[in-house]
């Protein structure tokens, strides 16, 4: 499987160096190894960190059994149809940069961000809220001119009670600092530019990554893997209320990633 790879990337019409990278990659998804175990029991409440990530998908069984086999991979490397994709060649994630209980994630980041403007209509303040949260949050703020309201970028992407957007689950990862594989980050200020450069639409890069300027449609809060990520980096699934409900799809899922916990979108492990 790993050499299936390395051809792949042998014909990708990119810089020698950004194939060299991609290479070096595949060698570090394949060597990794988790020595860490789950502390997590059943009917437990499940904690983020900063080593933690989320990736949510509209996966069905079939493609849970190729992800359990192989990985959340990028695209190009194994679809021979090319999407234009303004982030190609990485798998995306969204970072987890506090402690905070999973159940408090996912209402605060699946809600909005509200960007305040002063009397010039610059904006000079942006919060963000919980859904239950928004008029309390533009009660507390004062001195604007106007104000304005927009989805979180979480709330298309990962299951949750606001809206219905056929996220079947979550992934959650969990990694140590000394992962190298989790340093090949196209948004780390240390990831090499000429590489960003290589691989980004120039637009892309023009309007977000030159100066690393984000927005409520790239907002910064992701990071994106070159290539993929193994499943032994893999320590919960959060499922949609749909399939919380449905044991025959929880008990597939169950089989298909023993090592890890299962949990409902109140952060709470049911298996």
């Amino acid at each position: 499987m790993k050499e299936n790879y390395l051809k792949i990337i042998d014909n990708f019409e990119l810089n020698d160096r950004t194939k060299e990278m991609f290479r070096e990659q595949v060698d570090l998804f394949f060597k990794y190894k988790n020595n860490r175990k789950n502390e997590y029991f059943e009917n437990g409440e499940v904690i983020l960190n900063k080593n933690n990530l989320i990736h949510g998908t509209r996966a069905d069984i079939k493609t849970l059994e190729i992800i359990a086999s192989k990985g959340l991979i990028a695209s190009e490397f194994y679809d021979k149809f090319k999407l234009n994709k303004k982030k190609p060649y990485v798998v995306e994630l969204w970072d987890i940069n506090e402690n905070i209980k999973l159940s408090d994630w996912v209402k605060k980041y699946t809600g909005v961000t509200i960007d305040f403007k002063d009397k010039e209509g610059i904006v000079y303040k942006s919060v963000i809220s919980e859904f239950e949260n928004i008029k309390s949050n533009i009660q507390k703020e004062s001195g604007f001119r106007d104000y304005i309201i927009y989805q979180n970028q979480e709330q298309r992407y990962v299951p949750n009670d606001i809206v219905h957007n056929d996220a079947t689950l979550a992934f959650i990862i969990e990694y140590a600092d000394s992962d190298e594989l989790i340093k090949n980050d196209i948004f780390a200020k240390s990831f090499d530019e000429e590489i960003i450069q290589d691989i980004l639409p120039e637009w892309f890069y023009e309007k977000y990554m030159k100066n690393r300027s984000f927005d409520n449609f790239e907002t910064g809060r992701e990071k994106a893997i070159i290539f993929g990520l193994p499943v032994a980096m893999f320590k919960g699934i959060m499922v949609s209320r749909d399939i919380e409900k449905d044991i025959t799809t929880i008990n597939k899922i169950r089989k298909l990633f023993p090592e890890c916990y299962i949990c409902n979108i109140d952060g709470n492990i049911i298996l």
